[in-house]
């Protein structure tokens, strides 16, 4: 895997963004090709990764991807980049086409969603 992350500034979508290059080669020698826009003037919400446990521990240590609540965890600390950085922008491009995602609006919630909280007529079962 080759890594650049650039010093540059760059505004994207209202966030103030630096840009990481990433290439990884597969054991055929393919390519892919990823471009990360990221930003340290936003961080993730502590309520984030509560969650990711929480989901985790519930699902038995994988998030289902119906929950839409997966995503690229790119090993920021290992280049001196707070771990909570926003992606603000994603790219991965290979052969087969290219993916963007794009952050449009970002705002911190510090309580889970109500879809979250155990059901006041919950009661746990030992067999179906």
């Amino acid at each position: 895997m080759n890594v650049e992350i650039s010093e540059k500034v760059e505004l994207l979508n209202n966030f103030e963004t630096r840009k990481a290059k990433i290439i990884i080669k597969d054991d055929k020698d393919e390519e892919l090709k990823m471009n990360i826009w990221f930003t340290e003037k936003t961080l993730k919400a502590p309520i984030i990764e509560l969650t990711r446990k929480k989901l985790k521990n519930m699902f038995n240590g994988s998030i289902p991807p119906s929950l839409g609540f997966n995503e690229m965890n790119i090993p920021f600390e290992e280049y001196n980049i707070n771990k909570d950085a926003v992606n603000v922008r994603f790219e991965t491009i290979n052969k087969n086409g290219t993916f963007t995602y794009s952050l449009l609006e970002y705002s911190s919630k510090d309580l889970l969603p109500d879809m979250f909280e155990i059901p006041k007529n919950y009661k746990k079962v030992k067999k179906l």
